[in-house]
């Protein structure tokens, strides 16, 4: 559930991950401002829009019941720091923006005035209430997120992200696995030695059954790519040609493999492998331009004023558009692009 909360929330619009934990946790009196990044405030109305909205969304996929099932009775807290995170990363970028001089465009301004005018009137009137915010700040709002938007994008410009076709080409193979003991790597060297020496005297017995034969693994195919495989079956299977036999790989857990290559580069797992790679370099390119700001800017939460944010109980207040409403406005301009 905690892992489905933060995915909730990623699904809902979360441009960033990993910088809000700097923060400086801080008490204080209790009152509308939350917590500051730099000379940004963040209001608990503000922080209750973003709490109510991915509330409300979660309850869509789980039941509205889904706060009172057994274990998860600190999942709305979950939740909540979902949505502090959000909108304090949201912060920080704007105040990177702000620094290097990054603006919105008059489109920009436009559509934001737009997307809040839709999602105000979408409010019925108790949510006006709770919430305490009128139009304007709802725009304010949209403002921040494409701000936060624009600044993320401009660091992924400015950080060497790209990834290679061979960076993430992925390898398939066919392989024996001798799991790990003592003797794997003599049992695995044996039987390097029997298929060896079965080509040499051409006996026609193909790799399928000496995997038959020998394999101690359910699988007997894999794929190997730079991202994610063990690094020294990364190290034979590229080394490999086609058709080709490696000698026994001993890898991290012990066990030992004897590897066919079958094919040079898999398509799909090249693609998704460099998918993989990709959203590994934008996180790391973030976390460091988020980290230099943070460790150079003065910031800070109250946590008396942040208690006051709770699991809203009235059916009457459902809204649960406001981050759809801007994909609306700024369809290319979200974490899934």
């Amino acid at each position: 559930m905690r892992v489905r909360a933060a995915a909730l929330a990623a699904a809902a619009g979360v441009l960033l991950c990993g910088c809000g934990e700097q923060l400086v946790f801080m008490t204080g009196s209790s009152g509308t401002p939350v917590f500051t990044v730099g000379d940004k405030t963040v209001t608990r109305q503000e922080i209750e829009v973003y709490y109510v909205n991915l509330q409300r969304e979660y309850e869509t996929l789980f039941g509205s019941d889904v706060w009172q099932k057994d274990g998860n009775e600190d999942l709305w807290t979950v939740v909540r720091d979902n949505a502090v995170a959000q909108i304090s990363r949201v912060a920080a970028l704007d105040q990177m923006a702000k620094e290097g001089g990054i603006t919105l465009t008059e489109e920009e301004t436009s559509a934001c005035g737009s997307a809040a005018e839709e999602y105000y009137t979408s409010l019925n009137e108790k949510e006006k209430q709770y919430f305490d915010l009128d139009e304007a700040d709802y725009a304010a709002m949209y403002e921040d997120y494409c701000l936060a938007a624009k600044e993320y994008q401009n660091i992924l410009t400015s950080a060497n992200i790209e990834v290679s076709d061979d960076e993430a080409r992925s390898v398939t193979c066919q392989y024996i696995c001798f799991t790990a003991a003592d003797d794997a790597m003599t049992r695995a060297k044996q039987v390097r030695q029997e298929i060896t020496d079965g080509m040499n005297h051409n006996t026609g017995k193909t790799f399928l059954q000496y995997i038959a034969e020998y394999n101690e693994d359910f699988a007997s195919s894999m794929s190997v790519s730079r991202a994610g495989s063990d690094a020294a079956l990364v190290d034979a299977a590229f080394s490999l040609s086609l058709n080709e036999i490696s000698d026994p790989v001993e890898v991290a857990d012990g066990n030992v493999y004897i590897l066919k290559c079958i094919s040079l580069s898999d398509e799909s797992e090249t693609e998704e492998n460099k998918k993989t790679i990709q959203k590994e370099r934008e996180q790391e390119a973030f976390d460091s331009a988020c980290s230099d700001f943070l460790g150079k800017t003065k910031s800070g939460i109250d946590e008396t004023v942040l208690s006051g944010v709770t699991l809203v109980t009235d059916a009457d207040i459902s809204t649960d558009s406001f981050f759809t409403t801007y994909q609306t406005y700024f369809p290319d301009n979200t974490e899934s692009k």
